[in-house]
């Protein structure tokens, strides 16, 4: 400061830390550089700019170079349902495809249904074919809505009537979750040991390796999105807007019980410091904090609320309904969902990917790394997008 005394010998000594013998700005950005480092800043947190005692949430680039598929023929009305990424060379999508020989009596008066998968190789799609175990004790195809890959040997999907089948490496087993209480919409893993199925009519179970349990349903709200970090901090939301009276929902489970969040009519209008809006998704990626996505923002949601929350976007228009959720960490959440749009949060700020199509919708989402595949629906074309 002005009135301040000169700085004495010692001091100037002290300050020149590159050894030039001058203090100047290079010794200020290694100064700055050598706190920035030493921080005890929490994972993804580090000194804010303008406070170094304070820690802010790290900003992650909006950057992606984005690369457009479609599977099926035109006009067909195929769809992905969902997709699990293993690496950039290895991607599996599921859902219904079909193709120019499917949906028809083969020449020896054989259906040919349409396939539900398809594996990218790095070079192209090869389409298959998952069969599942039906109520009358048949094995079908169908649409599969879901799946889950731990790893290239322990991949979990369900179909749209209801029925999961596993791969272990080798072989498929399929069976029917008998109790589940509805058809199943979600399948997600905590571990191999740790598996969760969600569904129509508030249904949840759960496979502990070797037997599934049937938690008693505490809403009779469809269950669509489900996040955790740990078997005694899983999350779950869902919604009903089709039929009936609008109802949506929100639950905790803390390894013990299944608490009510939200359950009920949303909140249309903004409330400040409460969750509003259509519940869309949810993402958790710490013990202490959710996300949650609605119509009216993505709200930054503790433990132990009661429907309390700060919304990180207020006044935003996603510009179509929102009903896909996937993060790499809480400051790079990626969502999608009508109209083809596709959002990302980066810790700071949401982005918009104009790039893309606003001609079908965005189903579902998954990341591996610094690979992220979209996939759905395409109006135009009626095909299936990735």
């Amino acid at each position: 400061m002005e009135n301040d005394p000169p700085p004495t010998e010692d001091e100037l000594w002290a300050s020149d830390v590159n050894a030039d013998e001058t203090t100047n700005v290079q010794d200020i950005v290694i100064i700055v550089q050598v706190i920035m480092e030493s921080d005890d800043c929490p994972e993804l947190y580090s000194p804010c700019s303008d406070n170094f005692s304070l820690c802010c949430m790290d900003i992650t680039s909006h950057d992606i170079n984005w690369e457009i598929d479609t599977l099926g023929v035109i006009d067909s009305f195929s769809r992905l349902s969902d997709v699990a990424v293993f690496n950039e060379n290895n991607i599996w999508v599921v859902g219904e495809i079909r193709t120019e020989e499917t949906d028809q009596f083969d020449s020896t008066g054989t259906w040919i249904y349409p396939y539900n998968l398809a594996k990218w190789n790095g070079v192209e799609w090869n389409l298959d074919r998952i069969s599942f175990l039906n109520i009358f004790g048949n094995l079908s195809y169908g649409l599969i809505k879901s799946i889950y890959a731990f790893n290239e040997n322990d991949i979990w999907v369900t179909v749209n009537y209801g029925s999961w089948a596993h791969f272990n490496g080798v072989t498929w087993e399929t069976d029917i979750p008998i109790g589940f209480g509805g058809g199943i919409e979600v399948v997600y893993g905590i571990s191999p040991d740790h598996i969760y199925f969600i569904g129509t009519n508030g249904a949840i179970s759960f496979y502990d390796g070797d037997d599934f349990h049937h938690y008693e349903s505490i809403t009779d709200v469809t269950l669509k999105s489900i996040s955790g970090t740990g078997p005694n901090n899983i999350w779950v939301s869902g919604e009903d807007l089709m039929i009936g009276e609008n109802m949506h929902t929100l639950l905790h489970y803390d390894g013990v019980q299944w608490d009510t969040i939200i359950n009920g009519p949303p909140i249309w209008d903004e409330v400040p410091g409460m969750i509003s809006g259509v519940l869309g998704g949810v993402y958790a990626d710490d013990p202490d904090t959710a996300y949650v996505i609605t119509h009216l923002g993505l709200y930054k949601v503790p433990i132990n609320t009661n429907g309390e929350g700060v919304n990180l976007v207020p006044g935003i228009d996603w510009e179509g309904e929102i009903h896909a959720v996937s993060g790499i960490a809480n400051n790079d959440i990626f969502f999608g969902g009508g109209i083809g749009k596709l959002w990302h949060y980066n810790g700071e700020t949401v982005h918009l990917y104009q790039e893309l199509p606003n001609q079908g919708n965005i189903y579902n989402l998954d990341s591996f790394q610094n690979v992220l595949v979209a996939v759905g629906f395409i109006h135009n074309t009626h095909q299936a997008y990735i």
